[in-house]
């Protein structure tokens, strides 16, 4: 002990008191600084912001699921749609057309008695329709019961007129006066017949030319003709312009063609009914009111709204292309095919009897 304080102190002679040696006063202003650095240290970390923070919580580990396996089911092919061509959208027109004629337009034309069927323009493509399908079978190689072109037009067949010889009586109207014409019709179950025109199928080209509704005015008063038996409400005039050079025809395996030296315009009635529809009821028989073909077709068309009828425009709007020819037809012998069929007559008219729209009784002459 007595060392430590000597090498601390030492002892004055004169007093005999012990005095601090200077290594006392470097150790003592040492213990001071430390002493101060911990009161420092001690009051930075009790205040600062660390310190003033609550501590954090955390909630007991837990082990982590595991994801369960999903299924994902393979979406369902969906078909591929059809594109809507033009003559659907013409077909669903004239499906939802106005079927009441009374509500549809005719308008007067310079010039003639008859009128423009103008308004809806849906009643006029019925009537077209029903014109394609005239072409169809009169130029193209259809026969009248064929299904085929019959299910393309969307047009059902059957669209015939009653009759037992070749020649039937419709009401007709010239000149605002009502009379009776005896109509010819040329379409028979079975027979295919094509008209040819420099070598190409062709040489018929048909455009409307008047409407009128189906009665006339007597004593004052309109007098239907449903009262002599006419089951239709509208009649049509449409003009065929013949051009064809060659006709051809086949009924069965036989095959016949004849020349066809001259050109000529004849009238077609056309009539409507919201029973039956567009029907195509025959040619005019009498040959007075057949012409030469006019030049006009393009201007008639266009004042009626419509395009020119004939076999490029069937296949362009309808998309009912014309059958082949038969091979050999220009050999071919007409007297050959007019013998089959006048053998095979009987089934015809019988044919006609099953499938008739409508019969009106000719008149007592």
């Amino acid at each position: 002990m007595n060392k430590i304080l000597d090498a601390f102190f030492w002892r004055d002679p004169y007093t005999g008191k012990r005095r601090p040696r200077l290594v006392f006063w470097g150790a003592a202003l040492a213990l001071v600084a430390v002493v101060v650095a911990a009161v420092a240290t001690g009051l930075f970390v009790t205040h600062s912001p660390a310190a003033l923070a609550p501590t954090p919580t955390f909630p007991p580990p837990t082990a982590t699921p595991l994801p369960s396996p999903t299924f994902t089911p393979s979406p369902v092919p969906t078909a591929t749609p059809v594109p809507v061509t033009e003559k659907d959208k013409l077909l669903a027109e004239i499906r939802g057309c106005e079927k009441d004629p009374a509500r549809w337009t005719l308008t007067d034309q310079h010039q003639w008695k008859w009128k423009v069927l103008s308004e809806p323009k849906c009643a006029l493509d019925g009537l077209s329709r029903a014109v394609a399908w005239y072409i169809a079978v009169r130029a193209m190689g259809y026969a009248a019961d064929d299904e085929e072109v019959a299910g393309a037009l969307g047009y059902p067949n059957g669209q015939i007129p009653l009759a037992t010889s070749k020649t039937w009586w419709t009401y007709f109207a010239t000149a605002g006066k009502r009379g009776y014409a005896p109509l010819v019709y040329h379409f028979y179950p079975g027979i295919r017949q094509w008209k040819v025109k420099s070598g190409r199928i062709g040489g018929i080209t048909l455009t409307p030319r008047g409407c009128y509704y189906a009665n006339h005015v007597e004593k004052g008063r309109v007098v239907s003709w449903s009262t002599y038996g006419f089951p239709f409400q509208i009649e049509c005039y449409v003009y065929e312009d013949f051009t064809a050079d060659h006709s051809v025809y086949q009924f069965g395996d036989v095959v016949g063609m004849e020349e066809e030296p001259k050109q000529y315009r004849f009238p077609l009635l056309f009539a409507y009914s919201p029973e039956t529809g567009w029907v195509h009821l025959g040619r005019i028989k009498d040959k007075k009111f057949w012409h030469e073909p006019v030049n006009d077709v393009e201007t008639v068309a266009r004042n009626w709204g419509t395009e020119v009828w004939n076999v490029e425009w069937v296949t362009r709007t309808w998309g009912v292309q014309p059958r082949p020819l038969p091979s050999g037809w220009e050999q071919a012998s007409y007297d050959d095919y007019d013998k089959a069929f006048q053998s095979n007559k009987p089934q015809i008219v019988q044919w006609f009897l099953q499938h008739a729209t409508y019969s009106v009784k000719p008149p007592n002459r």
